[in-house]
């Protein structure tokens, strides 16, 4: 299993599943591509098709939103804004 998602400037969402290197869209799943549009998040997530792998995602998940929670609090402390 491949999953992308692409987060626009505006909040609008693309999320897709790709075949194995990525190189085709084999489900679309939310959103519309917005060609040209700054993307200004963007997660790609793969793993195993079986209860194992998606087990092992989803640890894997758990662990990258608690370090981007941290650093989403690191930035409040310090009063960093993004850049525009």
């Amino acid at each position: 299993m491949r999953l992308a998602i692409k987060t626009y400037k505006t909040g609008e969402m693309f999320f897709v599943e790709t075949n194995d290197d990525g190189s085709q869209i084999v489900n679309s799943l939310s959103g519309t591509r917005r060609v040209g549009e700054r993307i200004s998040a963007f997660v790609e997530a793969l793993c195993d098709d079986s209860p194992d792998g998606a087990e092992r995602l989803l640890k894997s998940l758990s662990l990258l939103t608690e370090e981007v929670e941290k650093r989403k609090s690191d930035y409040a402390k310090k009063g960093k804004k993004s850049r525009k």
